[in-house]
């Protein structure tokens, strides 16, 4: 009698364990695409990739490191007033804390610092906040991430409504 009841305890604990092992536990990192549509600026409309990787700290919280590189289209009036070719190029770098609220959907927010590739060459002191979901594939370990942001660079050079969506890879 004693050993059914030691395999059926071990057999629920590894159930249990393996329940709670979900996106909010695991080491990440994650490739994807990006799109700015920055909000009252002389910019139209940005692009970019980045890659992010994420580490658990706790059961619901990670902290996360973003890189990428944004090219930013100006408007046609900024063009011509400005005299400058019609895009800039953004390299932001930030880091920042992820909240898993429930499986699969977090908040994030992010500072960092976005160096100005083309002109001006400054660095721009930047936040972002924001939420977003994780679509599972393959079991979970891999996953579609879709995060959704209000990002604002120093200096007003930028602020925008941004969407990121990317390929999740965890372990």
């Amino acid at each position: 009698m004693k050993y059914p009841l030691i395999l059926l305890f071990t057999i629920c604990f590894f159930q249990l364990a393996k329940a709670q092992d979900d996106d909010r536990n695991r080491f990440a990192i994650s490739a994807g695409f990006e799109l700015g549509i920055p909000n009252q600026s002389i910019y139209s409309i940005g692009l970019g990739g980045s890659l992010k990787a994420e580490v658990p700290i706790a059961h619901h919280f990670s902290l996360t490191a973003t890189g990428g590189i944004t090219s930013v289209d100006y408007k046609n009036g900024a063009v011509h007033e400005l005299g400058t070719p019609g895009s800039d190029t953004f390299v932001p770098l930030k880091g920042g804390v992820k909240y898993y609220a429930s499986q699969g959907f977090y908040f994030e927010g992010e500072l960092g610092n976005v160096i100005e590739t083309e002109h001006f060459k400054q660095n721009l002191f930047a936040y972002s906040i924001g939420p977003g979901f994780i679509i599972p594939v393959n079991h979970g370990k891999t996953g579609i991430d879709v995060g959704f942001r209000y990002e604002s660079w120093s200096k007003n050079v930028l602020r925008e409504t941004g969407l990121r969506a990317a390929y999740r890879f965890g372990w």
